[in-house]
């Protein structure tokens, strides 16, 4: 084997090896043509989608836990009623308003997860 200014023969043999690999893997195909791991990308997909489906029939996606979340938060509910004298009971459901600024208390929902309530002790903060 003679080693020239040319370079080695095994050198040229090796670019002519690589110009066709790079020339098989920018050669495009026929969408029904199968290469590779077929099977295993079919198997994966219809995996993904049989998971999705599982999820969406159970309620447990993401966007149905935050619908739900966001129902139980928005909904109206009944304000316990005004006893003689003002006096609060443990369990009564007020709203509390600051007189100056109309600024209503209200639970602060931005580190809520996907619990379907509020946990207590929580946040507040006031709003108007």
């Amino acid at each position: 084997v003679s080693t020239q200014s040319t370079g080695c023969p095994l050198q040229h043999y090796f670019k002519q090896i690589n110009l066709r690999f790079i020339s098989m893997a920018t050669r495009t195909y026929n969408p029904a043509v199968r290469v590779g791991n077929w099977i295993e990308d079919v198997q994966l997909e219809e995996d993904i989608i049989k998971d999705f489906q599982e999820k969406k029939e159970s309620g447990n996606l993401l966007i149905q836990k935050t619908q739900n979340v966001m129902t139980n938060l928005l909904r109206a509910e009944n304000l316990s009623e005004s006893r003689e004298g003002g006096v609060l009971m443990f369990g009564d459901r007020i709203n509390l308003q600051h007189i100056a600024t109309s600024a209503v208390l209200s639970a602060k929902i931005s580190n809520l997860q996907s619990c379907a309530e509020l946990k207590n002790p929580c946040e507040v903060s006031a709003s108007q």
